[in-house]
């Protein structure tokens, strides 16, 4: 489990949501975006489930 701390609250993650959201930003159409996560973000079948780009 890997704990991000924002300016807004603690969340919480399994490691499987991470590597999800790593591999998400290391895509080209990830670069320069920033990305938003549900504080729970569960795994889902490619990316976390709640999460969006902009």
């Amino acid at each position: 489990m890997v704990l991000l701390v924002s300016s807004d609250s603690t969340i919480t993650l399994v490691e499987e949501a991470l590597s999800q959201i790593r591999r998400v930003l290391d895509q080209p159409f990830g670069t320069g975006n920033q990305i938003r996560i549900m504080p729970n973000a569960p795994a889902g079948a490619g990316c976390t489930i709640g999460t969006t780009l902009h």
